[in-house]
C-alpha cells in the first residue's frame, strides 16, 4: 500500500488516507501515485456545530478563525497590490517556454502535519481545534495559487506514518528518536527526507503565499535567510530542492549526529542542520558573506516589516510602505469575537522577498499560529 499519497487536485472533496510503513514502495507503487494533478478548486470545510438547547451553533472561537481565513486571503491580496509581478501564469521567473527544458526543481508541492489536515475530519470536527481549520485552508490557498502557474503540478501532504517510510529510504537511524520528538522536529527530518527522495516545493503549514514563488530554471536549492541569520540557521518554512539533492541528504546526516550527540544541536534542529549541510556541501566558510544566488543555490530573506532598520535594506519594501497605503502590508487580527480576547502576536509582519526582484513572496506565518493572531484564553474566547 503507498505511504506519502500525491493527490490529483481533480479529484475535490475525496481525500485519499495515509497507511504507516516502513518498507520501501515497490516500482509500480510509485508508478501508479506520482500522476500529474489537473486544476481545480479545493473547497473549505463546513465548521462544526455545537448543540445550544434545540438550535445548533458555532462556538466564537471557530468562528473567529473561520474569519481569519478570510483575513489571510485578504492580506495576500493586499500585499499583491504593490508589487509588479510577472505576468506569465505558465511559467515563474527563469523558467523557459520549451517543454523540453524541464526545471532542476519540480513542479511538486510538500506539506507536513501529524494528521492530513485536508481531511475535513482532523481539521474541522468537533473533537479539533479550531487553529488546525485555519491552517488547513490555509494549505488549500496554497494549492490554489500554485495550480493557477502550474497545470501539471503535484502534491503530498505527509503524516508521521508517511515520513517513517520515507526515512527508512533515506536515513534509518533516524528512525529510534522519530517518535519521541516535538511535531516540529518531525517535519525538520520529514521534508528533508522526502525531497531527498523525490524533490519539489516544501512549505509549512502556516505560511501564507502572496504569490507563487517559481525558482530560477537551474535552482537546485533554495531556502530562506531568515530573521538573525546565521545565528538561528535557515528559516526552512520554505524549501526548495531537487531531486536527491545532496544538501538536503547530507542535511538529514548533520540531524542524526545532532540527535546521537556527534555534534552540536544548535537552538533549532532543522534551521541549523540545514545550514550546516549546505555550508559544508558548498564549501562555504562565512555564511553571512555568500550572495543570495551562488553555484545553484538560491536564497530568499525574511524580512520584518515593522522593523525599519530590516525595511531599509530593501528599497521596494521600504517604498511601498511608506506609502499611503502602506498600512495594508500589516497583518490586521480581525476584531469583533470577544472583547476580552487576547491575541498573541510577536511573530507577525515577517514577510519573505526575492533580493533579485525586491518582491515579496510569502508572509512567514498565516495569523491563527501561536506566535501571530491565535487566541490566548481559552475563556471566554472558547
Amino acid at each position: 500500500m503507498p505511504s506519502a499519497i500525491l493527490i490529483t487536485i481533480f479529484v475535490v472533496g475525496s481525500i485519499y488516507g495515509s497507511f504507516r510503513s516502513i518498507t520501501r514502495r515497490s516500482e509500480t507503487e510509485k508508478l501508479a501515485v506520482d500522476k500529474t494533478a489537473a486544476a481545480a478548486n479545493w473547497r473549505r470545510c463546513p465548521l462544526p456545530r455545537i448543540a445550544t438547547g434545540p438550535a445548533t451553533s458555532t462556538s466564537m472561537a471557530w468562528n473567529y478563525y473561520h474569519a481569519l481565513v478570510d483575513e489571510n486571503l485578504k492580506t495576500a491580496v493586499r500585499a499583491r497590490s504593490f508589487f509588479s509581478y510577472p505576468q506569465s501564469k505558465k511559467h515563474g521567473r527563469g523558467e523557459s517556454d520549451d517543454k523540453d527544458t524541464k526545471p532542476r526543481i519540480p513542479h511538486r508541492l510538500i506539506f507536513t502535519h501529524k494528521d492530513n489536515l485536508l481531511d475535513c475530519s482532523n481539521s474541522a470536527s468537533n473533537s479539533t481545534p479550531p487553529q488546525l481549520y485555519n491552517l488547513a485552508e490555509n494549505v488549500k490557498a496554497t494549492l490554489n495559487a500554485y495550480t493557477q502557474i502550474w497545470p501539471d503540478l503535484q502534491f503530498a501532504f505527509l503524516t508521521d506514518d508517511d515520513c517513517i517510510d520515507l526515512i527508512n529510504q533515506t536515513e534509518p537511524g533516524l528512525i529510534p528518536y522519530f517518535d519521541g520528538l516535538k511535531g516540529m522536529y518531525k517535519a525538520d527530518i520529514c521534508r528533508a527526507a522526502d525531497l531527498t527522495l523525490h524533490g519539489g516545493y516544501y512549505f509549512d503549514v502556516d505560511i501564507l503565499v502572496v504569490q507563487p514563488y517559481v525558482a530560477p530554471a537551474d535552482a537546485k536549492f533554495v531556502t530562506v535567510k531568515g530573521s538573525g541569520f546565521p545565528t538561528f540557521g535557515f528559516f526552512q518554512a520554505f524549501f526548495a530542492a531537487e531531486k536527491d539533492s545532496a544538501i538536503a541528504r547530507h542535511s538529514l546526516k548533520v540531524m542524526l549526529e545532532a540527535l546521537s550527540g556527534e555534534r552540536s544541536r544548535g537552538k533549532w534542529l532543522g534551521p541549523t542542520a540545514l545550514m550546516e549541510a549546505w555550508m559544508e556541501v558548498e564549501n562555504v566558510t562565512n555564511a553571512s558573506s555568500v550572495n543570495f544566488d551562488v553555484n545553484n543555490v538560491h536564497l530568499l530573506t525574511e524580512v520584518h516589516l515593522t522593523n525599519p532598520t530590516d525595511v531599509s535594506k530593501y528599497q521596494k519594501v521600504s517604498d511601498s510602505l511608506a506609502s499611503i497605503n502602506g498600512f495594508k502590508l500589516i497583518q490586521r487580527v480581525p476584531r469583533g469575537y470577544g472583547d476580552d480576547c487576547q491575541y498573541q502576536g510577536g511573530a507577525c509582519d515577517h514577510a519573505v522577498l526575492d533580493e533579485a526582484d525586491g518582491r515579496i513572496y510569502f508572509y512567514s506565518r498565516v495569523l491563527g499560529t501561536t506566535w501571530c493572531g491565535s487566541l490566548k484564553t481559552d475563556w471566554p474566547c472558547s
